[in-house]
């Protein structure tokens, strides 16, 4: 975004969205690596505030949530880890699952994974 500010007399237009999500949505990440990192920074920016964390390595996402807490900027992020296809029919349902507006796959998704949560 930075760029095309910088570089607006050059023509250049922004192909992003500066459209703002309210922060009763949430998102479900899938990983705990640098890439899902960048999507809660990124997913943050836009308004969201919580974050289902699908993973089957839970040391993993711990570090992660510890890592993005780290930054003070951030204290208000809000999340839930889910290791198991159980824990998505547990927490990803009814009103939540209403609220839910974006997956992202930051590993090869499972299929149940997917199957329970966007079929």
């Amino acid at each position: 975004m930075a760029l095309f500010s910088q570089y607006s007399s050059a023509g250049l237009s922004s192909p992003f969205s500066t459209t703002e999500f309210p922060s009763s949505f949430s998102a479900v990440l899938v990983g705990g690596g640098a890439t899902t990192r960048s999507a809660v920074y990124a997913l943050f920016t836009m308004g969201l505030r919580t974050f289902y964390i699908f993973n089957r390595d839970a040391d993993e996402v711990r570090n992660l949530i510890r890592d993005i807490k780290d930054k003070e900027v951030m204290q208000e992020v809000n999340f839930v880890c889910l290791t198991e296809v159980a824990d998505v029919k547990k927490f990803l349902h009814g009103e939540a699952a209403e609220r839910l507006i974006m997956g992202v796959g930051a590993i090869r998704m499972h299929v149940s994974f997917v199957c329970h949560v966007f079929f």
